[in-house]
């Protein structure tokens, strides 16, 4: 029996992290909290990107270590899967120097769905909390775990957690071609 596909609109669902490292523990801090002079102000400035199939959405930067978004991001793909997972990004926007990957991880769509048409459901995840785990800070003298944030290995340092929610939905087949990334606040 061949496997039919058929065009789904992923849903992603981001709405708040807590305990994140602050990213910024070097000499601009302390320039940055001068200029700045805002005692609320805390040095990271976090923001979601999702990459699936490849195409990539982000979320807009919020400023904080307990940052509440509150925002859908609208992926189109097939069920079942071509592209088996999600990859989620949490990073550090960086006005002066290149953004830092806090932490990220994968989502294999086959674990949270069943593609079986007779007895399956399509993916589903949450909301639930996610641990976030990546490489030690970057003053650290031991540079072999670097890569850690970036999904090159298993993450040794706990960088906070991330609330969020998968939900799927299928959508006709015009919809399909028509449809880019789309994003919803609120």
């Amino acid at each position: 029996m061949s496997r039919r596909l058929f065009p789904v609109q992923l849903k992603l669902t981001f709405f708040a992290a807590t305990e994140l490292p602050e990213m910024m523990t070097d000499f601009l801090t302390t320039v940055s909290k001068k200029i700045l002079a805002s005692d609320d102000w805390e040095p990271v400035d976090p923001y979601i990107e999702v990459t699936y199939n490849a195409i990539q959405a982000t979320t807009d930067y919020r400023n904080g270590s307990s940052p509440v978004w509150g925002e859908a991001l609208y992926l189109v793909g097939q069920f079942p899967p071509l592209v088996r997972s999600i990859k989620i990004a949490l990073k550090d926007h960086a006005a002066v120097q290149k953004d830092r990957t806090i932490s990220s991880f994968l989502i294999d769509l086959f674990s949270i769905s069943e593609s079986n048409p007779l007895a399956g459901f399509l993916p589903i995840f949450g909301p639930t909390w996610v641990f976030l785990y990546g490489s030690p800070r970057e003053y650290t003298m031991n540079k072999d775990q670097d890569g850690l944030g970036e999904r090159m290995g298993e993450g040794v340092c706990y960088k906070g957690r991330l609330l969020m929610e998968i939900d799927c939905h299928p959508i006709s087949g015009e919809n399909a071609s028509n449809m880019n990334v789309q994003k919803q606040s609120g």
